[in-house]
């Protein structure tokens, strides 16, 4: 029997930063989970609580032994901090590396898709969604485009 403990709305933030002016050459990635010391302490309730979810009738009855965690209670809250950093991975599309939000707030870009400190330079993606959403991402996509292209026209006057 498996429970998967899926935390959908981290508060820590990564950073993709380009290494090259080759396209050719990968950025550099750093996704920062769980530098957010609130986001350890959600996992870790998370987890605690499919733990005594196990410890209860009907799933008690039906488990033997438990594999991952080996532990049903645990003894500290260290010892559940250290499981949730070594069984966490990433379920949803990674977002908010160019977040469109004020500047001093940390945003990359504005309203109108434009990095701050340019004059022609937007980001029409996904990575302009500021905060971690628990859907599929493909329909804002769609619709960040949309409004990109739009945006871009009217600049450009073409609309």
């Amino acid at each position: 029997m498996t429970l998967i403990v899926a935390y959908t709305h981290p508060f820590s933030r990564g950073s993709v930063h380009i290494t090259s002016a080759d396209a050719q050459v990968r950025p550099a990635i750093q996704p920062n989970y769980l530098s957010n010391r609130a986001d350890l302490e959600i996992l870790s309730k998370a987890i605690e609580f499919t733990l005594q979810l196990y410890q209860t009738s009907p799933l008690r009855d039906l488990i033997v032994a438990p594999v991952a965690p080996p532990f049903f209670k645990p003894d500290d809250e260290e010892k559940v901090h250290e499981f949730a950093r070594e069984i966490l991975s990433t379920v949803h599309h990674p977002i908010a590396t160019a977040s469109m939000m004020p500047r001093e707030d940390g945003g990359v870009v504005d309203h109108n898709l434009l990095v701050y400190g340019t004059s022609n330079l937007r980001v029409v993606d996904c990575s302009i969604i500021p905060l971690q959403i628990s859907c599929n991402i493909v329909p804002l996509a769609y619709a960040i485009g949309e409004k990109g292209a739009d945006i871009i026209k009217r600049h450009n006057s073409v609309v």
